[in-house]
């Protein structure tokens, strides 16, 4: 299994975007009020494009504030990517310390082959971590960008 651990803020949306948010790029949830950006949701796409087999796991602490199912359906209507590909969340049980720890106890249990994680938070995966080697960090005010695609799909398909 080829797994893209997804984090949204900072990724599909950016901190600048969250203080303008008249952005006409933005995709936004019906009740919540949450968005993503459609271009960084279409990067995500070519993502998911270009590594059919992978899918999409939930990083990101919006697994806290609506039902993951409500996320997963969300963000395939924003995106334009199946449902059946967003598959799952990291834990839901706040005992994780970082991010790191809920990525890693995630592999420990499944079966995979190579993984990427799609994150602006760097800091939550200490370079001697196992899921750091899969960390391509976004630039929390830019967002999902062309190169950051390049470098998900090329570890993606060599293996973490």
């Amino acid at each position: 299994m080829k797994i893209i651990f997804l984090d949204i803020d900072g990724v599909l949306n950016t901190t600048f975007d969250r203080k303008h948010q008249e952005n006409a790029d933005a995709e936004f949830h019906p009740v919540t009020h949450l968005f993503v950006k459609r271009s960084s949701c279409a990067l995500l796409k070519k993502i998911c494009d270009a590594v059919p087999e992978a899918g999409i796991v939930l990083v990101s602490d919006w697994r806290y504030l609506m039902p993951p199912h409500e996320v997963f359906d969300f963000l395939a209507q924003a995106s334009g990517i199946a449902r059946e590909r967003f598959c799952d969340t990291c834990s839901l049980d706040y005992d994780f310390a970082t991010r790191s720890e809920a990525v890693e106890e995630y592999l420990g249990r499944v079966e995979w082959d190579s993984f990427v994680i799609l994150d602006d938070m760097d800091v939550a995966y200490p370079l001697y971590s196992m899921a750091s080697q899969g960390l391509v960090a976004t630039e929390s005010l830019v967002g999902l960008v062309e190169g950051d695609v390049q470098r998900a799909v090329d570890r993606l398909v060599r293996g973490s």
